[in-house]
């Protein structure tokens, strides 16, 4: 992705943004492929938009919150609803790595089981289910549980109390 080399004025010069859909259109012909009025960007692969501007490609997201607030964001841009192409000035928030990655709504590993996010499968024939966390970067045994649905209300609570970002 791009630095922040887009000026406020130069943003405002070719997209609009319409703050309560989060939706970004050209004002002007920037490519054969745009039209004014029309949205602009594209999804990549996790669902973010992402738009070329000036031959430099940005997330919708902080263009938006620049285009919003007259400012670059000063760290990462939250998506409250875990949404990646959400981008409604209301859903976003300018917070810290560590309070972004405690709004995830997945595991940032590929999953290789259909359990809830926080729970592990183990040898117990009466607690087979064993819910976990992770604190500053530290894992936490929360127990182990005899339903899958009671360990991730473990770590449902867990997230609350330890993740101030989280939303879950």
């Amino acid at each position: 992705m791009a630095t922040n080399n887009l000026t406020l004025q130069r943003l405002r010069e070719v997209l609009d943004y319409e703050e309560s859909t989060g939706v970004l259109t050209w004002r002007c012909l920037m490519a054969r492929n745009n039209r004014i009025g029309k949205p602009a960007g594209t999804v990549d692969k996790h669902g973010y938009i992402c738009v070329n501007i000036d031959k430099r490609r940005y997330y919708a997201h902080r263009l938006a919150w620049l285009h919003f607030y007259g400012e670059w964001p000063t760290a990462c841009i939250d998506h409250i609803d875990g949404n990646p192409a959400n981008n409604s000035i209301a859903n976003l928030r300018d917070v810290p790595h560590l309070l972004n990655m405690q709004n995830r709504r997945a595991a940032a590993s590929k999953r290789k089981h259909d359990l809830p996010l926080g729970v592990v499968a183990n040898a117990s024939p009466i607690n087979p289910f064993t819910a976990r966390i992770r604190v500053n970067g530290a894992p936490r045994h929360l127990g182990n549980f005899p339903t899958p649905e009671a360990a991730h209300q473990a770590y449902v609570e867990a997230k609350r109390l330890h993740h101030i970002g989280g939303t879950l």
